[in-house]
């Protein structure tokens, strides 16, 4: 019995590794966006931490007042240069998520594509081996009713 090749597997193939390729580049900048995230969560700690011990101090002098202040400034232009950081890892997260997205549905078309043509090729095949079992059958009969 001849064996279903379907004509386009390399392509299904090369379509796989495209949409496994887009998955870790997805998991790459995932692991970006919670490494950023926990960055600024720590700078925000920071900040908050300081800013009360600042608070709570009751006697500070000028140059201390102004070296709190300078650190407070400089943790808080980290934590928004952080979240400018983020937004951008979120946008390229997205943008690779839709690839990943596209890349599946592409692959999906052609495991359809594949799935179809494999049932036409078994109908074929059911269809071509009914037709030889009836030639038989008429071949049997007819030399059994000429006997």
């Amino acid at each position: 019995m001849k064996q279903y090749k379907f004509n386009l597997e390399s392509v299904l193939g090369y379509r796989g590794q495209i949409e496994d390729l887009k998955k870790k580049e997805l998991g790459i900048i995932l692991e970006k966006i919670r490494s950023e995230e926990e960055n600024i969560e720590k700078l925000e700690e920071s900040y908050r931490t300081e800013a009360t011990a600042m608070l709570e101090k009751e006697v500070m002098d000028s140059n201390e007042l102004m070296l709190y202040n300078q650190y407070l400034s400089g943790v808080k232009r980290l934590i928004e240069s952080g979240k400018k950081e983020l937004f951008k890892w979120r946008k390229r997260g997205d943008l690779k998520r839709q690839e990943l997205i596209d890349a599946s549905m592409e692959r999906k078309v052609l495991l359809d594509l594949k799935e179809k043509q494999l049932k036409e090729f078994q109908r074929q095949t059911e269809k071509s081996e009914l037709s030889l079992l009836d030639e038989h059958s008429v071949a049997v009969f007819g030399k059994h009713k000429s006997d």
